[in-house]
């Protein structure tokens, strides 16, 4: 009896440690999210979010011209509509639970303890400060790496397709052109060629 006490007493306590385990995780997470600077690029990048949905919805809502006054009305609630599902949907408030707990699952407690000691030395802050400009330069050198193959791409496309033409067999003289195989008469297709 003793021992079942002793027992249902651990159980109890199991869920208790494993939610201070969690809280514990959790403000780590918190403060590499801060000292990161993730959570403020992540809040600017959301802010031009439901901005950058009317543009879209705008773009898209040329095709159909509003002229009369019902119309732009409609077009504009639209547009109004599209901004504010953006800005419910990409809040701060919807998006860090979801970033907290993708770093909870990517990381140990034990790495993000070293993580934080590294952010908080010299070098750890030198990387913070350097990532957002190092990470466009990265994009636009990749961009100029693929920008600059072009020219070889285009010139092996037109050796491609001047070699098949040159490896197409000529047609006979007089021959009418058929499209694929000739199909027996059974199946109801037209022939393509020519009658007598």
């Amino acid at each position: 009896m003793r021992r079942s006490v002793v027992l249902a007493l651990c159980l109890c306590a199991l869920p208790l440690s494993l939610r201070a385990d969690d809280a514990s995780k959790r403000t780590k997470v918190e403060e590499m999210l801060t000292l990161s600077k993730v959570d403020s690029i992540s809040k600017q990048m959301l802010a031009n979010v439901p901005d950058r949905v009317k543009q879209a919805a705008s773009r898209q809502m040329l095709v159909q011209t509003a002229t009369s006054p019902e119309q732009k009305k409609i077009t504009q609630d639209y547009l109004d509509q599209m901004g504010t599902i953006a800005q419910k949907g990409a809040s701060w408030d919807t998006v860090h639970p979801k970033l907290v707990a993708l770093y909870m699952q990517a990381f140990t407690e034990p790495e993000l303890d070293g993580i934080l000691a590294f952010y908080k030395t010299p070098p750890g802050q030198a990387l913070i400060a350097k990532t957002p400009e190092l990470s466009g330069k990265t994009i636009e050198t990749l961009q100029s790496t693929v920008s600059a193959m072009e020219p070889d791409f285009k010139a092996a496309t037109l050796a491609y397709q001047t070699n098949m033409k040159n490896a197409t067999p000529a047609a006979a003289p007089g021959a009418a052109p058929t499209l694929g195989p000739e199909t027996p008469a059974t199946s109801g297709s037209p022939s393509l060629k020519p009658r007598p």
